[in-house]
């Protein structure tokens, strides 16, 4: 048994522009660090993902919040409280969405999470941790990721595990260390930011009347970031 993570970062957004340039710039080493806390005290003690039959990847996938596009999110207490007519009314949360009307400031709220179920992938049991906030850029800092992360990592635990309690979490995040968090490289050089697809190229087309277009022709992703942000 073992515990994997990944990243993943859109490089189009809901327009199909490319914002391969607009992910975080901050070091994988943070979500290991993260993870690391949250196993140590809460995944291990509780005896949760520990099956000898599989091994687990948790795929980190962050995205920039978009108020037209992000609409419908499923119950989480990191999303707030729902409404009272919404609870009177609801009989399952596990699996329904709500909109953003549904929650208590869901309005005003800049930071959204997702929670997902595991699915067999490979063999391994995988699961997305997803969250969107107005922060998620190439600016977002060390300490604002670290931040957003734990969450979207509690998030999660709870949408699946009923041995995992916020309380627990809360506590746990006050635990983290800063000095930490901002001992890692920032900005992190490519090489340090380990997201899917950053050894491979990256090309968007569009088919039209049996014409195939090119729109966008990234040869590769890792000499086309670094000449951008002028990384040697």
């Amino acid at each position: 048994m073992a515990i994997k993570l990944k990243r993943l970062w859109d490089n189009l957004d809901d327009e199909d522009n490319l914002v391969l340039l607009n992910r975080p710039r901050v070091s994988i080493e943070i979500d290991r660090y993260i993870w690391n806390i949250i196993e140590q005290n809460i995944v291990l003690p509780k005896k949760i993902m520990q099956s000898k039959s599989y091994d687990y990847t948790l795929v980190v996938s962050l995205s920039k919040y978009n108020p037209e596009k992000d609409q419908y999110f499923k119950f989480s207490p990191y999303n707030g409280f729902l409404k009272e007519t919404i609870l009177l009314s609801t009989k399952d949360f596990s699996t329904s969405h709500y909109s953003r009307e549904d929650f208590v400031d869901g309005i005003k709220r800049q930071r959204w999470f997702s929670p997902e179920k595991f699915w067999i992938n490979s063999g391994d049991k995988t699961a997305l941790i997803s969250a969107c906030a107005d922060n998620v850029t190439e600016k977002i800092t060390p300490l604002e990721y670290a931040d957003l992360l734990f969450d979207a990592f509690g998030a999660f635990l709870l949408y699946n595990f009923k041995k995992v309690k916020k309380t627990d979490l809360d506590t746990l995040k006050a635990k983290i260390d800063n000095n930490i968090v901002c001992g890692f490289p920032f900005p992190a050089p490519f090489s340090e930011q380990k997201y899917q697809g950053d050894d491979s190229y990256f090309r968007l087309t569009r088919l039209s009347n049996g014409i195939e277009t090119v729109l966008i022709d990234i040869p590769n992703v890792e000499v086309f970031y670094k000449q951008h942000y002028k990384e040697k």
